[in-house]
């Protein structure tokens, strides 16, 4: 994925259980802790919204 800023994701490919191919984006660790901070707790089930919490505190 492209920003202005450069690239901040990759694509990558993975094999999965049923042995298809699947494209998976991936952020780069150093970048994880920012799109944490744009996750919409609202949105997200019920049942990981206290986990988000408590890595966003962690961040």
């Amino acid at each position: 994925m492209l920003t202005p800023g450069g690239i901040i994701a990759r694509v990558m490919h993975s094999t999965g259980s049923d042995g298809k191919q699947y494209r998976m984006p991936c952020l780069p660790l150093d970048r994880l802790n920012g799109w944490l901070f744009g996750v919409d707790v609202a949105r997200v089930c019920e049942e990981l919204r206290e986990r988000l919490v408590w890595c966003r505190r962690e961040c």
